[in-house]
């Protein structure tokens, strides 16, 4: 796997507050960073072989972040918080109401990863002049929510983007800050992308959150692909062009 990871950079095991991490070092004098946050029943390193065949991330240094929760006899297969059986219902609804979210228990442990993300985060982003935020599916809920939380508690832009990947909203909090949210927080850019036959997390849970998010935010974006709950060449085509936009 890490024969992927480009010539010019090299890897660091790093601890990042509580959550632990790798650092993917670029060789260039960088101040940018990505930071990956993967999906329910992955870990850390998850990411990198897709994200680093986008050739705009050279020039960035990389840093994944592991889920805490994991079983001892698995501890490459990481959860971010437990999936509730509502959750497993909700997340396959193809209509789903997000704005009833607060009809369900919140996801047992969610409110402590979203505290450990902040802690995370707070470091690097202290470290870092311009830090953009990937989450993959479970990690993308809680990027979506540490960005608009982060960014309405600062009153400026949390991060200098946010790359949200097979994902939605789960918590009402996202919703219930929005209006709150600076003019200057709502020109961080943002790119949506998700697979039109995604078995894990409907196209309609994804597009559902697009539809709420894009009110807020001046520089949205949403891209479907005809695929299901992953990362394609295409979707990786379409995140390079974004980030040279940046």
């Amino acid at each position: 796997m890490h024969d992927d990871i480009p010539k010019n950079h090299h890897l660091e095991h790093r601890t990042y507050g509580v959550l632990d991490g790798v650092l993917i070092k670029s060789s260039h004098s960088s101040d940018k960073a990505v930071v990956f946050l993967h999906g329910a029943g992955a870990y850390k390193e998850n990411l990198l072989p897709l994200a680093y065949s986008i050739p705009a991330l050279n020039d960035y240094h990389g840093i994944c972040l592991d889920a805490p929760l994991y079983l001892p006899s698995t501890p490459q297969q990481r959860f971010w918080f437990p999936i509730e059986p509502w959750m497993l219902k909700e997340l396959a609804n193809p209509k789903p109401d997000l704005k009833q979210l607060d009809n369900h228990p919140l996801p047992r442990y969610y409110d402590d990863a979203l505290a450990m993300l902040h802690q995370a985060m707070e470091m690097i982003t202290g470290s870092y002049s311009q830090v953009i935020l990937l989450g993959f599916s479970q990690g993308g809920m809680l990027a979506i929510h540490h960005v608009i939380k982060e960014s309405v508690n600062q009153k400026k832009a949390a991060v200098s983007g946010l790359v949200l990947s097979s994902t939605t909203i789960v918590h009402p909090e996202v919703i219930q800050l929005l209006p709150k949210l600076s003019h200057k927080a709502k020109e961080i850019p943002i790119t949506q992308s998700h697979g039109c036959y995604d078995e894990v997390i409907s196209y309609g849970c994804g597009e559902a959150s697009y539809k709420i998010l894009a009110k807020h935010f001046s520089k949205y974006g949403f891209f479907a692909y005809k695929e299901g709950h992953t990362l394609t060449p295409e979707t990786l085509h379409h995140y390079q062009q974004w980030l040279s936009h940046l």
